[in-house]
């Protein structure tokens, strides 16, 4: 996510505009000074090259150089560069139409441009860019954890088949303990409550996609788990994992794809 945009007078390190959208509070000015002089110190260093992009704290921060003014854009430290540095290409591209003085000459637009003003045109643009991605960020993941809910879904089927093949008495007790052990799990999500079904079980895609979050994500993949150990433990680690795999193999020749593409084989690996 998007936490902050400068775009800051290189040679005296003034800031021309500044929006924050994350939480961490960040005096602009003196920040605006502080970033400016970072670049000029890799200037001195690594000769012409600059900072292409830093981490610091918990942020990433990427600059673009481009007619004496620095485009800096800092994201979270799980964001990656590339992406963050087209957004901001899409930034400077965006300053350089509203504003064309800066493209003839940058000297004279400081004297003309009255930086209040620049800020106030600009905020807008960059908001609505802003806006823009944080909504296809959301419909990205939400396709992305509806990908994980209906191959985990699979993994619930087979262990259902597995449950239902131990006889009513027997499949009560296994469903009692699973239920107790997934609450458990779940307590407190609102959204993951939803997955346990009338008759005590689980569906995952009862889960709104567009409610989940990473830590969500990571509860699924321990309620599988969870389910494995158990079932282990009651049936017999040699008798349970034969019917598994006996039951999984022709599935994942069909999905093993997209099963790689979520980074779930690892946890397929840790279940066989």
């Amino acid at each position: 996510m998007i936490q902050n945009v400068w775009i800051v007078e290189k040679d005296r390190g003034r800031r021309l505009f500044h929006k924050r959208y994350g939480t961490i509070d960040i005096d602009p000015d003196l920040f605006s000074a502080f970033l400016s002089g970072l670049y000029g110190f890799a200037e001195v260093e690594l000769g012409e090259a600059g900072i292409d992009s830093i981490s610091m704290g918990d942020l990433k921060w990427v600059y673009i150089y481009s007619r004496n003014l620095l485009f800096i854009i800092a994201g979270d430290k799980e964001d990656y560069v590339p992406h963050l540095k087209a957004k901001l290409n899409v930034i400077k591209n965006e300053f350089f139409v509203k504003f064309p003085i800066f493209n003839k000459d940058w000297q004279e637009a400081f004297k003309h441009t009255a930086l209040k003003s620049l800020q106030e045109q600009f905020y807008p643009i960059v908001d609505e860019l802003v806006f823009d991605w944080i909504q296809l960020a959301k419909v990205t993941d939400a396709a992305n954890y509806m990908d994980i809910c209906e191959v985990c879904q699979h993994f619930i089927a087979i262990i259902r088949k597995i449950i239902a093949s131990c006889g009513e008495e027997r499949k009560k007790a296994l469903l009692d303990i699973l239920k107790m052990q997934i609450l458990d799990l779940i307590k407190g999500d609102n959204e993951l409550s939803k997955i346990i079904t009338e008759d005590g079980f689980i569906d995952f895609l009862r889960v709104n996609v567009f409610m989940m979050t990473e830590d969500a994500r990571d509860i699924l993949k321990k309620i599988l788990i969870r389910c494995f150990n158990t079932l282990r433990n009651e049936l017999g680690f040699t008798n349970f994992q034969a019917m598994f795999r006996k039951k999984l193999i022709p599935y994942l020749k069909t999905d093993w794809k997209r099963i790689r593409s979520l980074d779930l084989d690892m946890l397929l690996i840790y279940l066989l």
